[in-house]
Order: structure tokens, then sequence, then C-alpha cells
């Protein structure tokens, strides 16, 4: 089922934030910079999710990688 426009909005604006986090990590010493890497995979990981419930795709149980073939 397609999510609706101001709920897209409200996740994709929380992708950003997660996102944004992660360039703000990444912009510190190590071993802290290391933390973006999560910050990053999760952003990437939502926003894949996203466009699987946008288009209509049945995504559900795949792992990362799972998301590319679907897509």
């Amino acid at each position: 089922m397609a999510i609706d426009k101001i709920e897209s909005l409200r996740r994709l604006s929380f992708i950003k934030f997660l996102f944004n986090t992660g360039v703000e990590q990444s912009s510190k010493s190590e071993p802290l910079c290391n933390v973006a890497v999560l910050s990053f995979h999760d952003s990437i990981e939502l926003f894949l999710q996203l466009a699987c419930e946008h288009l209509n795709i049945n995504a559900s149980g795949a792992n990362f990688m799972g998301y590319f073939d679907k897509l």
C-alpha cells in the first residue's frame, strides 16, 4: 500500500537528519568518526525501504543488499 505525501516527507526528513548526523560524525577524530558509518548505513537502508513502499514493492524481510535486487 502506498504511503501518503505527508508521511513520506516526514520520513525523508528523518533520513536526511541521519545522513547529516553521519556527516558531522565523520569529521570527528578517531575512533569517534567510525560511528558515522552506522548513521550512513541506517539512512540508506531507511531510504531504500521508503523507496520500496513508494513503488509498492514488497521488501519485507529483505536484507540490506536485497533492497537493490527488489528495486
